[in-house]
């Protein structure tokens, strides 16, 4: 995510960092014709990446930020080349998720205000892996995606004694997964 700091109002531009954990599944199916495989599938899955922040803000109040991925979903097609048990992939297609952020100026009574706002998105995704059967009907699979989701404008609405001007907003995420197969 890039954005303004509002921990430092005099700041620039700057780029935050948000790690955390993602669970959710898979469904697809692939098509083989001699060692080439092709096949279609989708993802959902619960997103845990957050950044919580805060410091002094308008003369040294404790202001808190915080800035949360909801989920992440694809649609992608696979293009692979099938070795015995093994499969390496490649693969491509639309990527689909929401930011949430929550914000308070960490003041009292009159003086107090917060910012919220959700905002989804839809990109696009590149990645690859490789899945290895390693009984009948099961295999299990390590992979790596890029997410991209290009920049929109957030409007965060406000409340009480906080402003929040739109910020022009963008989002990569990278996955590293890794998941167990049931093949019907």
């Amino acid at each position: 995510m890039t954005g303004i700091d509002p921990t430092d109002p005099t700041s620039t531009w700057s780029s935050v960092t948000a790690s955390g954990g993602i669970v959710g599944g898979q469904i697809g199916g692939n098509y083989q014709v001699g060692t080439i495989v092709v096949g279609l599938e989708g993802t959902g899955a619960w997103s845990g990446v957050t950044l919580n922040a805060g410091g002094p803000f308008g003369g040294g109040a404790g202001f808190n930020l915080s800035l949360k991925n909801d989920y992440i979903a694809t649609v992608a097609g696979r293009f692979g080349v099938a070795f015995d048990r093994v499969v390496l992939y490649a693969k491509g297609g639309a990527a689909f998720t929401r930011d949430k952020y929550s914000a308070d100026n960490g003041l009292a009574g009159p003086l107090a205000g917060s910012a919220s706002g959700s905002f989804n998105r839809t990109g696009w995704l590149a990645g690859g892996g490789v899945e290895w059967m390693f009984m009948p009907n099961w295999s299990v699979r390590a992979e790596y995606n890029y997410l991209g989701f290009g920049a929109i404008t957030e409007q965060p609405v406000t409340t009480g004694n906080l402003a929040a001007t739109p910020a022009n907003v963008k989002l990569n995420i990278q996955t590293g997964t890794v998941g167990v197969n049931y093949h019907f």
